[in-house]
């Protein structure tokens, strides 16, 4: 009997943190998931459904792997933005369970997020042995944050809810270093995740790669500076793991190959983007705290200071919640406080471990604000010296990738520091403990909605009203390109180039038009199909690239007809 009470105890926490996560996971989603509203919009958003999509198409032996049947005869036009591949797989289990394009896209980033939320609780409570309390702090710092919400205009960014699954497989590897048999268990998946998360976003992998850098350097000169332990921890490393490193490089690279051989010749043509292209998108340093103005509680503050008013993009406004930031610099003081009493090897380490994880966020975070006026940023030392860093614009999306390792760092360390006071604290003084605890991770959530919900600009009903509308192309269509009257029209120009996108994909057939973070040489007056030159633009590149029977359809008069080869 004393048993069973122990278990129930024991049980009953775990249930109501689910119950509140699932409470969280609702609301979050509460304007797009009991209804036919879309995440994001049918712009960006329907680019990554639709590439999304070409996965299933691919399953189904409707479209070759690399082609993406846009920006035709372009090759390769997969490389051009994210692959999301991870997506895919999870899209098309939705489509076979017999969910249109629209709502299996919708789920499946439901489901990452989801995935995300309870891998990063499995992450505090069971492997970082953090009480109830403050593993829901972090997690609902990071998964609930008006950050994330605001972020899920671009729906690719969501894969940052799968690292604190690959963060419990190298924990899991670190920890299993002296079993060789669960060690490489842990650092094949490990390794596989980690390429799998390259083959869905491209920016994630990065920051992945960044942030790891330097959590790598700042932890080895800690490691240096404390009793010169740097050698001696390679040492031992290198003498454990000895041959099977060359396994895991070995597996890596031939799981990288495909990627390899898709981008290389995207990364040619294109040769990187401009310093000068990633300045709007830099932040500045009062975009820390800088929420959208559909914040509920911050746009009080924001909107006064007219921070619009700024020669930059709409991603720098994705800053974090004050609660979060006023918890996590409370715990740095705590944490120096805390182990200048620690006497207990084990322990210093650990101590070691979440000091360089909040030392890392810093770091990074002082690497991607503004430092002048005019753009200048450390983020060029990076961009200068990492390969892969000149491919990224948006660097304020890093702030969405920072939030996940602050929200650890605060949950943790606060949950490491304040146990020692619980040790030794009255029963009342325990009481108003849980009670503060509490108060904050309700402000803590509340200074995080945001009251429209997650960013939704489009509709499924608009999305399969729009297709059905469209008359079918001639039999012997094969590619097309698109027009429309911009004296009558009120779309943005992305948004005609995803309608071609979306016409070629659904009747199976290839289209001149395209949009993404990369297109083809020579592609920059097609781009602009609203312009006044497009069609002599459009003409061009039929000529140029030996294009016969093409057909353009009008948006207007939903025809088809000939291209006009003549003139």
């Amino acid at each position: 009997m004393p048993e069973s009470k122990a278990n129930k105890k024991q049980l009953m926490p775990f249930l109501i943190s689910v119950a509140i996560l699932l409470f969280c996971e609702v609301f979050f989603f509460r304007n797009v998931i009991f209804n036919d509203r879309l995440i994001s919009n049918n712009r960006d958003g329907r680019l990554t459904m639709l590439i999304t999509e070409h996965w299933h198409r691919v399953v189904c032996g409707r479209a070759s792997v690399a082609d993406l049947g846009m920006m035709y005869p372009a090759s390769g036009t997969l490389g051009y933005s994210d692959i999301l591949l991870g997506y895919g797989i999870i899209h098309t289990l939705f489509r076979f369970m017999g969910l249109d394009m629209f709502f299996a896209y919708k789920f499946t980033i439901i489901a990452v997020h989801m995935f995300g939320t309870f891998t990063a609780f499995y992450l505090l409570r069971r492997i970082l042995k953090c009480r109830y309390i403050w593993a829901l702090f972090g997690v609902i710092a990071f998964s609930y944050s008006n950050t994330y919400a605001a972020h899920l205009g671009h729906t690719q960014l969501a894969t940052i809810s799968l690292i604190p699954f690959l963060t419990i497989l190298w924990i899991r590897f670190f920890q299993n270093l002296n079993n060789r048999k669960k060690r490489n268990i842990y650092a094949v998946l490990g390794i596989v995740f980690f390429v799998l998360l390259v083959y869905t976003s491209w920016y994630i992998a990065c920051f992945t790669a960044i942030f790891v850098l330097a959590f790598g350097v700042i932890y080895a000169i800690k490691l240096h500076w404390n009793e010169r332990l740097l050698l001696r921890e390679l040492k031992v490393f290198i003498s454990t793991i000895r041959f099977d490193m060359l396994i895991y490089i070995l597996l890596g690279t031939v799981l990288l190959i495909p990627f390899v051989i898709l981008e290389l010749p995207v990364m040619k043509m294109s040769g990187g983007r401009s310093y000068d292209e990633l300045i709007p998108y830099i932040p500045d340093i009062i975009d820390i705290i800088n929420v959208p103005e559909t914040n509920l509680i911050m746009r009080y503050f924001i909107i006064p200071l007219d921070l619009w008013k700024r020669d930059v993009t709409n991603e720098v406004i994705q800053g974090f919640s004050i609660i979060l930031l006023l918890v996590f610099g409370c715990a740095k003081i705590l944490l120096s406080k805390y182990k200048s009493k620690v006497i207990n090897k084990k322990e210093k380490k650990t101590i070691l471990l979440f000091e360089t994880l909040w030392i890392s966020v810093v770091v990074c975070l002082a690497f991607t604000v503004r430092i002048s006026s005019v753009g200048h940023s450390l983020w060029y030392f990076l961009y200068e010296f990492i390969p892969c860093v000149s491919s990224l614009r948006a660097i304020a999306r890093f702030f969405l990738y920072l939030s996940l390792p602050m929200s650890m760092a605060a949950a943790v360390i606060m949950d490491k520091t304040t146990s020692s006071f619980l040790s030794v604290c009255t029963k009342p003084e325990k009481n108003t403990y849980r009670t503060v605890s509490a108060v904050i991770l309700v402000l803590l959530f509340v200074f995080n909605i945001d009251v429209k919900g997650v960013y939704s600009a489009y509709t499924q009903k608009s999305g399969a009203d729009f297709i059905s509308s469209i008359t079918p192309p001639p039999e012997d269509c094969k590619v097309f390109y698109i027009v429309d009257d911009p004296e009558i029209s009120d779309k943005y120009f992305d948004e005609v180039h995803m309608d071609a996108y979306q016409i070629a994909d659904y009747f199976g057939i290839k289209t001149i038009n395209g949009y993404s973070g990369i297109h083809p040489t020579n592609y920059d007056g097609v781009l602009l199909c609203m312009a006044k030159s497009y069609k002599e633009a459009v003409a061009e590149w039929i000529k140029n690239n030996d294009i016969h029977d093409a057909y353009v359809y009008d948006l207007n008069t939903n025809t088809w007809s000939k291209h006009d080869y003549n003139n």
